[in-house]
């Protein structure tokens, strides 16, 4: 992430990129088989592309302290307080005609 100045270029995400590219594994994929091995525990965005993807074999060999699982706890806490649902109908008028296809 720092060398490349890439916030998405988290290692357990690249690993993932990499593997999908180098093996073709773009449609046939099966989750189950898929291994992640990293040296630090994933963080909430990478957690978040495991978890989204169904890939539960993850093994590490440092996990996250108890100061960082609390912050990150915060977070989401903080996340689900001041997140706002879209109620005006102008803007979701405005959304369907951008995006006719969409169901909301």
């Amino acid at each position: 992430m720092n060398r490349d100045s890439d916030i998405l270029g988290h290692a357990e995400i690249n690993a993932l990129k990499d593997a999908v590219e180098q093996l073709d594994l773009v449609e046939i994929i099966n989750n189950n088989d898929i291994k992640l091995i990293s040296t630090l525990e994933p963080c909430e965005m990478c957690k978040g592309v495991l978890i989204n993807y169904g890939i539960n074999n993850i093994l590490f060999l440092k996990e996250k302290s108890l100061g960082l699982n609390l912050k990150n706890s915060y977070r989401e806490f903080s996340y689900q307080i001041k997140k706002t649902k879209i109620l005006s109908e102008d803007l979701l008028t405005k959304l369907n005609e951008l995006h006719p296809h969409y169901k909301n």
